[in-house]
């Protein structure tokens, strides 16, 4: 079955906790796989739009053992998901403003091996990985960077444990090193919350509020995508004829 461009952004729009721009993007993208036209509609695979939403929030041991940079892929930049690698990877290789800390984690602090170098030289190889409303579209490792830039070569193996998911990330971040010290900070939150449900790490302004709402929000709306999915696989919601929720 097939449904709307637009019933297709609404449905991950409520899914996802996203605005229908940014819904609309991943459509665009072909996140959702390509498009068909009928008349002067544009037409998604129902079945491709579920699998969309469904997949999984990378693990944070993930995130913690390989320890990427992050780079959202900007609104107004053209993105084609099923493009060839080569041209996905222009999205993200810059230029980008680095502070000086996460030129030398880059450099010193990869979490790939390096392989074999000569002795008292350097060689930069570390992950990144490329997103569109925090869904993952594109892995590298950068190689070198010169004025920002880098330089990247095909994602190995570690891009296994991103591929066909979504990143828990800081929101309004346009890059972000993961265990820096505004990523983690959401992530120990996360974690303690779910560890210890009775423990919280409050803040001074608002002890009750909290740190992550976006992120939270996102959360709690795919959880409640779900059960109503669920629901309706027993009969008992009726779902309307061009499949929004």
């Amino acid at each position: 079955m097939t449904m709307t461009a637009r019933a297709a952004a609404e449905l991950i729009s409520v899914s996802h906790h996203l605005g229908l721009r940014d819904a609309g993007r991943v459509l665009a993208a072909g996140l959702a796989g390509p498009a068909t036209r009928r008349g002067s509609a544009s037409l998604y695979d129902e079945d491709q739009v579920h699998q969309l939403i469904n997949r999984p929030q990378c693990s944070l041991d993930d995130l913690d053992r390989w320890r990427p940079f992050v780079v959202r892929i900007g609104r107004g930049e053209p993105f084609d998901a099923l493009a060839p690698w080569a041209d996905r990877v222009q999205a993200v290789e810059g230029p980008w403003h680095l502070p000086l800390a996460t030129s030398i984690a880059l450099t010193d602090w990869s979490s790939l091996d390096p392989g074999d170098v000569t002795p008292g030289t350097r060689r930069m190889r570390h992950p990144l990985v490329g997103v569109l409303a925090d869904w993952v579209t594109v892995g590298a490792e950068i190689t070198g960077h010169s004025g920002g830039t880098f330089r990247l070569a095909p994602p190995g193996p570690w891009f296994g444990a991103f591929l066909d998911t979504w990143l828990p990330l800081p929101p309004r971040r346009r890059c972000v090193l993961w265990s820096s010290a505004a990523s983690l900070m959401h992530a120990s939150t996360r974690r303690i919350r779910e560890q210890h449900p009775g423990s919280w790490i409050h803040s001074v302004s608002d002890p009750e509020a909290d740190p992550w709402p976006a992120r939270t929000a996102r959360a709690e709306a795919i959880a409640a995508y779900q059960a109503s999915i669920a629901t309706n696989s027993t009969g008992t919601v009726p779902v309307r004829s061009n499949g929004r929720l």
